[in-house]
């Protein structure tokens, strides 16, 4: 059976595909639409490999943030005094307004799971940290160890919060179907794969810094080797059917 690249191409984005077109290759004239095709699937499958450990991420660092700012401040509603940020406060509000709007009666627990990841990657920045300010600092000499169990002496918390910045960059593509390889480096698909790599083992290191055992299951669950397999570039000269 021939594959008709170009009627694969009929229900899938213009733009979309022109990113892929244009920013894998020098060629003025971009791939193929036959390559643009196997590359937007090729790496549509690998991106795929993100979700899990993201969601871990997100739901450890949550916790283990709540959990500490709960028995450092001693309240556990402290997320109408802590933020320091009017971005931080609108995030408040607005879980505040989603736990409403689906919670008969919200608990500080409906709150809390309603904050984006943004938000809790932001509670590791300057103004925190800040000793000066006692509602919004919240990272003592023994706080940061207590969240990252398993980071480095040599990770600080300015270290983890960029860390956590950039990963939350990356999930807002991946949830919103962006591309997450693109960037200015990024001129083929070998350089593409190369970057998602990259991203993923940073991924997993931030993972191992808030929970090793969770980052232990998931390489005891191959989820690295699958990975691997995925990011083969070779696949993309396979016979498809």
């Amino acid at each position: 059976m021939v594959v008709k690249y170009a009627e694969i191409t009929e229900n899938l984005s213009a733009s979309r595909l022109r990113t892929y077109r244009t920013a894998l290759t020098h060629q003025v004239s971009g791939l193929t639409t036959a390559d643009t095709v196997k590359s937007y699937f090729l790496l549509n499958d690998i991106s795929q490999h993100f979700f899990v450990p993201l969601q871990l991420v997100e739901v450890v660092l949550r916790n283990r943030i709540n959990d500490h700012i709960i028995n450092f401040k001693r309240k556990s509603h402290w997320y109408d005094s802590v933020p320091a940020t009017v971005k931080a406060k609108d995030a408040v509000t607005k879980a505040k307004d989603l736990a409403q709007a689906e919670v008969k009666t919200p608990t500080a627990d409906d709150v809390v799971c309603r904050l984006t990841f943004g938000f809790w990657a932001n509670l590791l920045d300057k103004p925190h940290r800040d000793t000066t300010s006692a509602d919004h600092f919240l990272w003592d000499q023994h706080s940061f160890k207590k969240v990252f169990p398993g980071a480095e002496r040599s990770v600080s918390i300015g270290v983890a919060c960029v860390r956590l910045i950039a990963l939350n960059t990356l999930r807002n593509r991946l949830f919103h179907h962006e591309p997450i390889w693109k960037s200015k480096q990024v001129t083929s698909l070998e350089s593409a794969i190369k970057t998602v790599e990259a991203q993923y083992e940073d991924l997993l290191e931030v993972l191992r810094w808030l929970s090793p055992e969770k980052h232990a299951l998931l390489k005891a669950w191959s989820f690295s080797g699958r990975m691997a397999m995925a990011c083969d570039a070779t696949r993309f000269d396979r016979d498809l059917w």
